[in-house]
């Protein structure tokens, strides 16, 4: 990462799970991005955002973000979501990202 680009690579599918640490120990990734809603239906859980599976995948995510040091974010769908909740060690990334590649 550098003080104008960050490359953040989407983790949104049973693949990417499977080779997490892999990714993240790629030289030049600076984080993750994840699609809460894409990661549910990749993994056959429904997308209400309320799915103890899908906070298990996103604390999974985090933990390796951090053992990589290397940032997560993901675009919230609704605050008040176990999900959501469960995305405290995730930045937020709103929107201006610009895809690295």
């Amino acid at each position: 990462m550098n003080s104008q680009v960050v490359c953040l690579v989407q983790i949104e599918t049973r693949l990417a799970m499977e080779n997490l640490d892999e990714i993240l120990s790629t030289d030049g990734v600076d984080g993750v991005y994840v699609g809460p809603a894409d990661l549910s239906l990749s993994h056959g859980l429904l997308t209400d955002g309320d799915s103890p599976e899908l906070v298990e995948l996103l604390v999974a995510i985090a933990g390796a973000c951090a053992r990589h040091d290397r940032y997560p974010a993901s675009m919230p769908r609704r605050a008040s979501t176990a999900v959501e909740r469960s995305l405290s060690d995730i930045d937020s990334a709103a929107s201006g990202l610009t895809p690295c590649g």
